[in-house]
């Protein structure tokens, strides 16, 4: 397991919620590649308005390559 420094390309909601958080489609560069990853996050609704591009994240990197966005730097 890895944690990895980055920056919110895109956002955008996927519609799925748990309780009054809602989950969102994060778009990254992982540092030193060219490809454009998307990973999941669970976002409260009340920062919801705060998600933009340029953010900084924190994305762990799992097993098998798996991603997911731990924390979103307001």
């Amino acid at each position: 397991m890895f944690i990895i420094e980055s920056e919110i390309i895109a956002c955008k909601i996927s519609g799925d919620r748990f309780g009054n958080d809602f989950f969102y489609d994060i778009r990254f560069y992982l540092p030193g590649d060219t490809q454009l990853y998307i990973a999941k996050t669970l976002v409260n609704i009340s920062q919801m308005p705060l998600i933009q591009p340029g953010l900084r994240i924190k994305v762990k990197k799992g097993s098998e390559g798996r991603l997911a966005v731990i924390k979103i730097e307001f």
